[in-house]
């Protein structure tokens, strides 16, 4: 519904929408609508200069407006290079292997594949009812990883959890559009720790410095 409500919107909709959520955040049912709405808006073209002054134009979110900046973020940019993995890597291994391997009910080969490189392996892996969210935590924890894998953690089942959404915001690696856009989900402890972080972009800490004001 709200996929469908999104491609009758404009511009303007739809940053009235997301303002309001950002600023609404703290409620448990507006987390939920902002998650889906983000979850929509990170796979879709980034705003240009002129869609982009709507935001500046729009007075009721100035104090947050660095939290809708994923908006505009070219989805390539990250604090850390593109998460580049040795010929070590699990290759040795066919992929159509891994695959069938990450629908298995055994955990501590589970626990193996969370090393994937390779993100559809780790989509099978995150779709397996015997995956926990310790292991799930395990691949959006992990250093380096590749940017593709961040976007399959986002669409997975744990992305609810905000010890999960804390842990991708906190990977250098992740992409700075997916990370800001799940800063106004985080807790003010992690904000206040995001803010003031070394390993992550800036755009990340001006996001949390502005959802804590």
């Amino acid at each position: 519904m709200l996929r469908e409500s999104l491609a009758a919107l404009g511009d303007e909709d739809v940053l009235v929408l997301l303002g309001y959520l950002v600023c609404r955040t703290d409620a448990e049912d507006a987390r939920r609508v902002y998650l889906d709405l983000v979850r929509e808006l990170i796979d879709r073209e980034p705003w240009n200069a002129e869609r982009l002054e709507l935001v500046e134009g729009y007075p009721a979110i100035a104090a947050r407006r660095p939290a809708m900046a994923f908006l505009g973020i070219d989805p390539g940019a990250s604090a850390r290079g593109s998460g580049q993995f040795g010929p070590w890597a699990m290759e040795e291994v066919p992929l159509g292997l891994r695959k069938s391997r990450a629908r298995t009910l055994n955990r501590d080969l589970l626990l193996v594949l969370t090393a994937d490189p390779e993100p559809s392996v780790i989509r099978i892996l995150l779709d397996n009812p015997r995956c926990t969210e310790a292991l799930a935590l395990r691949v959006a924890s992990k250093r380096p990883q590749k940017a593709g894998m961040f976007s399959e953690l986002v669409s997975s089942r744990f992305i609810a959890s905000e010890t999960f959404q804390n842990a991708i915001v906190n990977n250098p690696w992740c992409p700075t559009r997916i990370a800001v856009a799940l800063v106004p989900l985080l807790s003010r402890n992690h904000r206040a720790e995001i803010a003031f972080s070394g390993s992550v972009d800036e755009a990340i800490r001006l996001a949390a410095a502005a959802m804590n004001q």
